[in-house]
């Protein structure tokens, strides 16, 4: 039985689980001779029970233990979890009739499949274990999209930004920020820019993947929250100060943590996906897990308003220098059925903050 969240329910691994030889796109109507061209897998056992080992740098087909029986009027969207995408692990939901990643179409009877490629570590990951998750929507998700001009109705400011001038204070969108989002780098009503924050005086740093020299290279996600110490497999990158203002040179091939300027104050009854736009601000990968929950940043939190997002980043075809204030994504609002009871999570006071995998950062 699948955790029910707030706006989605986690979707569980299966005990079948294929070592693939090449990537698959999409389209799945050859699944069958995909896995008949691959290497079956099956559960490891140790003294803390059965696992899959999934190596880094290598593509895993896993059915997952359920099967979805979706009404005509019924579809989904996937994602990864927060906790695997800050691991820079890349997972996509596929089914018997995909046509793109991470969609379940309208009406869709069928089993579910996860593509799993870990990048930075390998993982131990239990079977009935939870990778990712899956969102449904009652009509075409385009019907419950919150516009800017239907921000009010939902319940105002649904985020916050620092202010520049006045130290230790935040702007809302209730504010002069509203009219100065009328000249959005983005013109589309229904998406709303997020950039990264590199001039937090309480954050000098971002953090980067450690990828070859960690002493603990196996994530065993079996551990629970809070099981490694973060420094074993990450270090922090200075965050650079000159005339120009506030950088950072991203490494080509490397993994790195860093957090939105804007800090998400969600009502009860709105959900956030994040769209990844990296194709068009250069040669870096932006984003592996996309959902905001309902009620998220809306906690007490002494001196800060909100709660940023956190951005997974990978340098990609070139060394990239990134500087503060630059678009990394931008978020869709979705409208709830119903207003919700928001759950906790290890995420709901995050700042700059890795995995729940690891233990707090000391200095």
């Amino acid at each position: 039985m699948p955790d029910i969240g707030t706006s989605a329910f986690d979707l569980r691994l299966g005990r079948s689980a294929w070592q693939l030889a090449e990537g698959q796109r999409p389209s799945t109507r050859e699944l069958e001779k995909l896995k008949a061209r691959s290497n079956e897998i099956k559960p490891e056992n140790d003294s803390d029970g059965e696992f899959f080992h999934f190596k880094k740098e290598k593509i895993y087909l896993v059915e997952l233990d359920c099967s979805l029986y979706l009404p005509e009027n019924i579809n989904g969207r996937a994602t990864g979890r927060s906790s695997i995408g800050r691991l820079d692990v890349i997972t996509r939901l596929l089914t018997e009739r995909s046509t793109e990643y991470d969609i379940v179409e309208s009406g869709y009877a069928g089993p579910l499949y996860l593509l799993v490629l870990p990048q930075t570590f390998s993982l131990k990951v239990a079977p009935e274990d939870s990778l990712n998750q899956l969102r449904l929507f009652c009509g075409p998700p385009h019907s419950s999209i919150i516009t800017r001009s239907l921000i009010g109705e939902f319940g105002t400011p649904f985020w916050y930004v620092r202010h520049q001038d006045r130290l230790g204070e935040y702007r809302s969108w209730e504010s002069e920020l509203l009219i100065e989002y009328q000249g959005s780098r983005t013109a589309d009503p229904s998406l709303f820019d997020l950039t990264v924050d590199l001039a937090d005086p309480d954050f000098e740093y971002i953090f980067k993947a450690k990828a070859e020299n960690a002493s603990e290279p196996i994530i065993d996600l079996r551990k629970g929250e809070k099981a490694y110490d973060p420094a074993h497999y990450f270090e922090k990158t200075p965050i650079e100060k000159d005339k120009s203002g506030c950088s950072v040179l991203l490494e080509r091939g490397s993994f790195y943590i860093m957090k939105s300027k804007e800090r998400l104050y969600i009502p009860k009854n709105v959900a956030v996906e994040v769209i990844a736009i990296s194709e068009r601000i250069g040669d870096i990968r932006i984003h592996y897990a996309g959902f905001a929950h309902p009620g998220f940043g809306r906690h007490e939190n002494p001196g800060k308003s909100g709660t940023p997002l956190i951005f997974e980043v990978r340098a990609t075809d070139m060394d990239t220098r990134l500087y503060d204030n630059s678009l990394l994504a931008r978020i869709q609002l979705f409208r709830m059925a119903a207003e919700t009871e928001p759950t906790k999570s290890a995420y709901d006071h995050q700042e700059l903050k890795l995995s729940s995998v690891f233990a707090d950062w000391r200095d």
